[in-house]
């Protein structure tokens, strides 16, 4: 039911991208750059592209699983699921958010690294050459070139990050309050480039939170929040280095896993990563998943069975 529905968000995302690449038709919401020829960015339903590329790297990685490790539960067939992945792939790509194409791309290549071949590698090499001569640099002006340059320069998001790290050392134990950031910030832009903000920004960019989800959580949490986070994040690495004992659990490791690996890479350009829902909801389903299944499918497959027939009686 997931992917049936995953499949109509990604298409609906494509059909944004013919009808206003081709005929200039907006369907929901699409982001025009001024002074960008030829330049658009699309949200799907829900607007913002970067939003939207978070929902498509939280289904992403099940849809490969669906490909790559065939269940019985799984109604549709491989050629569907190698198309939904494609168009995904082709959505998350004109969503333009160089912080989820990164952790995309990271994410796959550590699932990869061990069974990728000479074929799969000239596959990309194409795709990628591809994308940046149909592109006409677009690509490469947008993503690549801002993924280069925006984290080294004086700018609204790295603003933000100084902001977060101001907030932190200030007020080091217990950081200012989860959700206060957005309200406090200006208060802390550094006095060094304060005079430079006032020119080149605006206020409505600095009332937002530390785009940085690592930082956003330790100027809002302080030390004490910054511990609970690396227990809870050190528990779930534990959960995926101890050894697989089902199909299901290495089903549940290459979707749920890899999508949070990510999540997590994308984080360091994003706010509010561990407010979101879907997000939390990726880390139930591994932990849920990864703990339920590792006694082996023979196992579960009786429990769950003898539950039912408990219900029934």
């Amino acid at each position: 039911i997931f992917i049936l529905v995953y499949s109509i968000v990604c298409f609906l995302g494509l059909l944004q991208v013919i009808l206003f690449g081709l005929a200039g038709i907006e369907i929901g919401k699409i982001t025009i750059v001024p002074g960008i020829e030829n330049f658009f960015r699309i949200g799907g339903y829900v607007g913002e592209p970067q939003t939207f590329g978070i929902i498509l790297v939280c289904g992403y990685f099940i849809v490969i699983a669906a490909i790559k490790k065939p269940n019985q539960e799984i109604w549709f067939h491989k050629r569907f699921l190698k198309i939904v992945l494609l168009v995904a792939t082709i959505d998350l790509i004109f969503t333009f958010s160089v912080a989820m194409i990164v952790g995309t791309l990271f994410a796959l290549l550590l699932i990869m690294r061990k069974s990728i071949n000479k074929r799969q590698i000239g596959a990309v090499i194409v795709l990628i050459v591809t994308i940046f001569v149909v592109s006409n640099g677009i690509f490469y002006d947008n993503v690549v070139a801002k993924l280069l340059n925006e984290p080294f320069t004086i700018n609204a998001r790295t603003l933000s990050w100084l902001q977060g790290i101001s907030m932190f050392l200030n007020n080091p134990l217990t950081g200012i309050g989860i959700g206060q950031a957005p309200l406090v910030n200006v208060a802390y832009i550094p006095q060094s480039i304060s005079e430079y903000v006032s020119v080149q920004l605006s206020f409505a960019e600095l009332r937002t939170p530390p785009m940085n989800t690592y930082f956003e959580w330790i100027a809002e949490t302080g030390i004490i929040g910054m511990l609970l986070l690396l227990s809870l994040l050190y528990s779930v690495y534990k959960l995926g280095g101890k050894s697989i004992h089902s199909d299901v659990q290495r089903f549940v490791q290459l979707a749920f896993g890899s999508a949070l690996i990510a999540i997590a890479v994308a984080a360091n350009s994003m706010s509010g990563g561990f407010y979101i829902g879907w997000i939390s909801l990726l880390v139930a389903m591994y932990v849920a998943g990864m703990i339920i299944f590792q006694k082996g499918d023979d196992t579960v497959s009786k429990s769950i069975k003898r539950g039912k027939q408990t219900c029934i009686k």
